[in-house]
């Protein structure tokens, strides 16, 4: 596949120079066809259509384990990483004084569901960065023999910065902490592999750099946690033997309650209480498919050369970068101070056809598989001519 068969996959290329992935992906023809195809099947069947649905969510199911290192039986699909996490965190039996650790600079959705359990005994332990940074060491350094949770972003969505998860994960090992990770703004362009680096707990949400609809997403849960995080949503689907509709019934001796944890599913399906979204779950299967047909490694190399092309040539141009500083740090973000006004730089690129996005009073310029070298040195060109004529 050359670089115009995929540029061919994605029509927006056609309508702006779009360096937004961190945002939401722009999306490419195949996942509309799944998407399309998934729900042309309930328009004409109906019920008639689960068969088709069943397959399409176990090959979405294998996919995203295997992009992750893990094993289908630890993936259940989501909304979105804010669902996923908001999962895991109200699943804990928490005791008063556990710690959860977080950076400042997480997204909410890694925040919030942390925080909401306070009323439940847990109590935020928060990191400071450092322009933009936040080493691994400095998050290990917080923890203590109360530390439960550390919760932190596979990629920090202000600045980029990539955080060394091997480094996490042996300190959780250590001290039988969970390592829960938000993936979203480095799944798809960075490796990940659930076992070597010690995660326990996963979510990610497809619409970013995995290229998949919005509303959907997937929940990893490892084997040596999931008795150690209850559901908190439970339906039909939560159970072994889903389609044995009155089990529940039989189970109901006398007045002995319903045992639900003799009753859950063996592994993460017990998170999903019911029937999902199919056309999205098809739709992030067919990106999930996209992105191997593609290469992983392939992806991340094009994604990573045009980040450090943008690094690269504003730092030439006097333009100060935000965030990571060492090549083993970046991603797929790029996050920078313009000269001026950030907001009015931000509608003069619009105007000419750039998609960027305002971060925290800077620009962040985040590139995918779909944009090319041409795209980034028009870019830097937009940014830095009205610095050599004066304007």
């Amino acid at each position: 596949m050359t670089d115009a068969d995929i540029r061919a996959l994605f029509p927006g290329v056609a309508r702006r120079k779009y360096f937004n992935a961190a945002s939401a992906s722009l999306l490419p023809a195949p996942v509309r066809e799944a998407v399309g195809a998934s729900l042309d099947a309930h328009v004409e069947g109906g019920i008639h259509a689960w068969n088709g649905d069943r397959e399409a969510l176990e090959r979405a199911r294998v996919c995203a384990a295997r992009l992750i290192g893990a094993s289908a039986d630890e993936i259940a699909f989501v909304q979105n990483t804010a669902e996923g996490i908001s999962r895991v965190a109200g699943g804990i039996a928490w005791r008063r004084g556990d710690e959860v650790v977080v950076g400042d600079l997480e997204y909410p959705a890694n925040v919030y569901p942390w925080a909401a359990q306070q009323e439940r005994g847990a109590r935020l332990t928060v990191v400071r960065s450092e322009n933009g940074t936040l080493p691994a060491e400095r998050l290990i350094d917080a923890m203590s023999p109360r530390t439960r949770v550390v919760a932190v972003s596979m990629v920090q969505f202000t600045s980029g910065y990539r955080v060394d998860l091997r480094a996490l994960g042996r300190a959780c090992a250590e001290r039988g902490a969970l390592l829960a990770v938000d993936a979203i703004q480095g799944l798809g362009v960075l490796p990940l592999d659930v076992r070597e680096l010690g995660i326990g707990a996963l979510a990610v949400e497809g619409r970013k750099w995995l290229m998949g609809p919005s509303g959907t997403g997937f929940l990893f849960v490892s084997r040596d946690w999931i008795e150690r995080i209850r559901p908190t949503a439970v339906g039909a689907w939560s159970v072994r033997d889903p389609e044995d509709y009155l089990q529940w019934s039989r189970a109901i001796d006398g007045q002995r309650p319903l045992d639900l944890n003799a009753r859950f599913a063996a592994g993460a399906a017990r998170y999903e209480p019911g029937y999902p979204n199919m056309a999205g779950v098809a739709g992030l299967g067919a990106a999930l498919e996209l992105g191997e047909q593609i290469g992983r490694a392939r992806i991340g190399a094009q994604v990573l050369g045009l980040a450090t092309r943008l690094v690269n040539g504003l730092e030439g141009a006097g333009i100060a970068v935000y965030g990571p500083t060492r090549p083993e740090e970046r991603s797929g973000i790029v996050t920078f101070e313009p000269a001026g006004d950030a907001q009015a730089t931000l509608r003069a690129l619009a105007e000419r056809g750039f998609s960027l996005a305002l971060r925290d009073g800077r620009l962040r310029a985040s590139p995918h598989v779909y944009n090319s070298a041409t795209e980034v040195d028009e870019l830097l060109e937009a940014l830095t001519s009205p610095i050599r004529h004066g304007r």
